[in-house]
């Protein structure tokens, strides 16, 4: 990690225990829990119907996609949280390479929404590791 991107990571930690009331994402002020404003929140977009197989988005709401049904995948069923695309591909790539750890709060809440959402629960998580193999 960069000596430029460890005093950016030291200098929001600073800022979240000194004023813990700014997004995340624009720093704009916040009046409640959240770690994002409501503009940035709404920004991250979720999978629109997605597969039931491989968690991309599909043309029938509920089902497995018509790529899945051709070439089925060797896992029962993939969540994916948010679309990879916008602020969500950014924070996930900030998170991963730039040791943007206080991302991390946001995106594990995103998870959980996906997980209390899906049908049936997941019984194991596979962790993708944060650093490149």
């Amino acid at each position: 990690m960069s000596a430029t991107n460890l005093q950016r990571g030291i200098m929001r930690l600073i800022n979240q225990l000194l004023a813990p009331g700014i997004c995340l994402a624009c720093g704009s002020e916040l009046y409640d829990a959240n770690s994002l404003c409501p503009d940035c929140s709404a920004q991250l977009k979720r999978v629109p119907n997605p597969c039931q197989s491989c968690g991309q988005p599909n043309p029938v709401s509920g089902q497995v996609c018509p790529a899945c049904l051709l070439n089925p995948p060797r896992w029962q069923k993939m969540i994916a949280p948010l679309q990879y695309r916008g602020p969500g591909r950014d924070y996930l790539l900030q998170l991963k390479f730039n040791e943007a750890l206080y991302l991390s709060k946001t995106l594990c809440l995103q998870c959980l929404d996906s997980f209390r959402d899906s049908s049936p629960r997941p019984e194991i998580l596979i962790p993708v590791p944060l650093h490149r193999a």
